[in-house]
Parts: C-alpha cells; structure tokens; sequence
C-alpha cells in the first residue's frame, strides 16, 4: 500500500492534477467514508477559504434535516451567529428581527415569501428559515432553524417538539 501512495504522490505533485484527482476521489462515496472526521472538517474548512464558497455552504447546508435539527437545539447565547443578507439570526430581539423579514417579503413577490409557523414565528421561503425563540434570563431571543423546501408548509411537523420550546 505505501509503494501505491507514494506513486499517486509522485503523479500529484503538479498542484492542477493533483486538484483534479482530489475532486475525482472525493465524488467516490466509498472513498469519502474512509475520510475521518477531522479530515472532513479540514477539507470543508479549506475549500470554503474564498467568500462565495463560504455563502453557498452556509445557505445550503442548513437545509439538510439533520442540520436544521441540530440548529434549533443550538444554544442562542452560546451558539454560532448566522447572517443572512448581512443581518444576524442568533439571539436577536425577536419583533426586530420580525419587522426585518417583513420588510424584506415586501421586495419580493406577493405572499411568496412570508410566513407564520406554529405559535406565530415568522418565516422566510426564499432564507428556508423560521425564526424560534429561547428564554435567555428574563428575555427572549430568536433562534433560526433552517428548513428544506418541502417543510415550509408545515415546519411544525419537520422539526422535532424540543425545537419549538422556548426553554
């Protein structure tokens, strides 16, 4: 096995083949599973270095079931900040962050865009997100879950029962 490494090492040392043979391999399923975790994140990290990379990732990511879950469980005084249009999600105060999304379904398409879910949170189509609340001391603050497409009609039933509590 290592004579085999070492000659996809000596085939590889001009940086656009070895970008090429990187991108081939990684589009191998079997390939990816043998991938550690931490390799993984260093790979996500790397290839999202430059700006347009980064937005597409973090707009398209969340849109995953398991991804959305996890980000209603996030922390909203703890967790990361999320930014959309260059306004931040996270842990904001929720009539302000309401007002926002109303604002910005007004420069879109009529009724395409806003929507009310469960105990009325308000909700973005084209963002894919809801925005929650949590109870932080005496105030409440929002807290995003990303939605794919198919759940924007009935969030409630996508995302668990944990997700919606503001506690």
């Amino acid at each position: 096995m290592d004579e085999k490494v070492a000659a996809v090492g000596d085939l590889t040392r001009d940086d656009e083949v070895a970008a090429q043979v990187a991108t081939d391999l990684l589009k191998r399923p079997k390939v990816s599973e043998h991938v550690t975790p931490a390799e993984r994140k260093r790979v996500v990290t790397e290839l999202s270095r430059d700006d347009d990379t980064a937005q597409e990732v973090t707009r398209d990511l969340p849109r995953r079931p398991a991804v959305a879950r996890s980000t209603m469980r996030d922390d909203t005084t703890k967790g990361p900040q999320i930014y959309a249009d260059g306004v931040a999600l996270v842990g904001r105060t929720p009539s302000e962050l309401e007002q926002w999304i109303v604002d910005r379904a007004g420069t879109r398409e009529p009724f395409s865009e806003l929507f009310y879910a469960n105990l009325g949170e308000p909700g973005s189509r084209s963002l894919g997100v809801v925005i929650g609340v949590q109870r932080a001391g005496d105030r409440l603050l929002t807290r995003p879950g990303f939605l794919p497409t198919g759940a924007m009609d009935a969030p409630v039933s996508f995302l668990p029962s944990e997700a919606w509590a503001p506690y």
